[in-house]
């Protein structure tokens, strides 16, 4: 059964055709979550303590400059980006729904970071770090379709936020469309899996 996060979900299903099968196969034969080979955790781990605990941007500062060296100019650019984002904003923290999204044999992980309230309205947040793998509206609109569906979550709560970018997409679009889409991807997926 494949099983996928909906960020590599997002990026196959957005992929060009002539590159599909290839990430795919790298998914596929990618080992298990392993902490120790996450780039990002210890800054992710940062943010979404940061409201949780009522810690100030410093501490994310002070973790971005205690990262490996090589990380350091990478998660310091995240650190200020997310809050250059943040800042201004009235956000009260609550844990994170996470769910799968399960369609015929296919299971794609919704897991989003941060959920909050700001300025009175309730937000379901997926970060996105990696910048060589580009977030777009069109990734967008998968992913917060994704987490509504699987976290029983109004589609007009879900957010993905670009810290490579600092921009920040809400869903646009029908989710009727988008269910289709999400189905007709996971049907064709499915139907090269083995041959993989």
């Amino acid at each position: 059964m494949p099983v996928f996060t909906v960020t590599d979900f997002s990026y196959i299903a957005t992929s060009d055709a002539k590159l599909k099968q290839g990430r795919e196969r790298s998914l596929k034969n990618r080992p298990s979550y392993a902490h120790y080979r996450d780039y990002y955790l210890s800054l992710r781990q940062a943010i979404k303590g940061l409201f949780k605990h009522q810690r100030s941007f410093d501490h994310l500062r002070d973790v971005a400059k205690k990262s490996h060296k090589d990380k350091q100019v990478n998660y310091s650019k995240i650190a200020e980006n997310f809050i250059s984002w943040a800042q201004g904003k009235n956000i009260y923290h609550y844990d994170p729904p996470k769910a799968s999204y399960q369609y015929r044999n296919t299971e794609v992980l919704c897991n989003p970071e941060l959920y909050y309230k700001v300025d009175g309205e309730d937000r379901l947040l997926k970060l996105h770090f990696n910048s060589s793998k580009k977030m777009n509206q069109q990734r967008a609109n998968i992913i917060c379709f994704l987490i509504s569906e699987s976290c029983d979550v109004p589609i007009s709560e879900c957010r993905v936020l670009d810290l490579s970018m600092r921009k920040i997409y809400n869903f646009k679009g029908s989710p009727d469309t988008q269910l289709e889409m999400v189905e007709n991807e996971i049907r064709r997926i499915e139907s090269e899996w083995d041959e993989l």
